[in-house]
């Protein structure tokens, strides 16, 4: 997100309200200061957008927020995000997988403060054996 997001050609600080352009450029200035640190973007309960800057560490420890008002880049950003990961995750074919969620089960959820999506310690296909380590019956393979 160095000034633009991995998924928007447009800076950060061009896509919120001139008011709120001190905030995302910290954001961005903190985030380009710590590369082992990615980017959750989410609208949320209250019809506004945080964008948080994580660690990339067991503990996911948070760097810097901000409540963004929602325009409509930032929605287009989110957007745009949500069909990335959808495509991502359809084409590793882990879209039928338990818990994993539809593009629609993402663009309906809200982040209330409460219900950051921590990493779970388990792939999406449980403790089982990973889907290309199976063959096309389903058992495993033994190569």
């Amino acid at each position: 997100m160095s000034t633009s997001s991995a998924n928007s050609k447009t800076p950060l600080e061009d896509q919120v309200l001139p008011s709120e352009r001190p905030q995302a450029l910290s954001i961005v200035e903190y985030h380009t200061s710590h590369p082992e640190t990615y980017i959750f973007i989410a609208r949320t309960t209250s019809q506004k957008v945080i964008i948080q800057v994580r660690h990339d560490d067991p503990d996911d420890k948070l760097g810097i927020e901000g409540y963004f008002t929602e325009t409509p880049e930032l929605i287009r950003h989110i957007e745009q995000a949500q069909e990335d990961v959808w495509k991502a995750t359809v084409d590793a074919g882990l879209d039928k997988y338990p818990g994993v969620k539809t593009l629609e089960q993402m663009r309906e959820w809200r982040y209330d403060g409460n219900n950051y999506p921590k990493r779970d310690e388990k792939p999406p296909w449980g403790d089982g054996p990973a889907p290309w380590e199976r063959d096309d019956e389903g058992d495993i393979r033994d190569d």
